[in-house]
């Protein structure tokens, strides 16, 4: 069986943020496959507090999804407003003032 310890090379490499990195040279370091590579690497990130908050993102994965989705919701529902007030307008007195152009109703 392949050595699951992590090369200082590779912990280095973690120090950087650089986790693809680390998993690469444990695999070749160690001769180990990819497979028990990132699992040794994520083991090793998992047991150090201070590597795992710098993997781990910010924002919750669906944090910024649903901000999009909601700003996207609040754009379709304005233009459908604003496109259902247009068909409602109705010409003002178009025959006796033909500048007049157009009034619209919004309630």
């Amino acid at each position: 069986m392949a050595d699951t310890r992590i090369p200082d090379e590779a912990v280095a490499a973690l120090e950087r943020g650089e986790r693809i990195e680390a998993v690469k040279l444990t695999c070749e370091r160690n001769g180990s496959g990819l497979k028990e590579s990132k699992d040794a690497v994520d083991a090793y990130i998992k047991a150090n507090p201070r590597l795992k908050r710098r993997f781990v993102s910010e924002v919750p994965s669906g944090g910024v999804n649903r901000a999009v989705a909601f700003i996207v919701l609040i754009l379709v529902a304005t233009i459908l407003y604003l496109a259902a007030g247009w068909a409602r307008a109705v010409p003002s007195n178009s025959e006796t003032n033909p500048q007049a152009g157009f009034r619209f109703i919004l309630k």
